[in-house]
């Protein structure tokens, strides 16, 4: 994984985790390990938030279908710990943003 992920040093991801699930929380730490020893950059460290409903797994949410050659990567990491992404389109976000959305299981 991060083999995969160093491809990409400098580059920047946003980790929420739901607020409320220790387990979420959890791994969303982990991840944020992770990235940052592939040299990345978590702006702000995790973040925990409240969703209008339920949220299950992890979603990658970019802003559009352009979104940026990094995503790539973070789908390979994640399928090489055999687990598979949700994908996701935020408007809200900057052209250039990315985040990783933690849910429960």
């Amino acid at each position: 994984m991060l083999r995969v992920l160093s491809g990409h040093k400098g580059a920047q991801v946003r980790i929420t985790s739901i607020m409320g699930d220790q387990e979420a929380l959890q791994f969303a730490s982990q991840l944020e390990t992770i990235f940052s020893k592939a040299g990345w950059q978590v702006p702000g460290g995790l973040a925990q938030a409240m969703f209008s409903g339920p949220v299950i797994g992890v979603i990658v949410k970019v802003k559009s279908n352009q979104y940026p050659s990094r995503v790539n990567s973070i789908v390979q990491a994640f399928e090489i710990l055999g687990l598979r992404l949700e994908g996701s389109l935020d408007n809200s976000l900057e052209p250039d943003a990315v985040e990783l959305v933690i849910g429960g299981r």
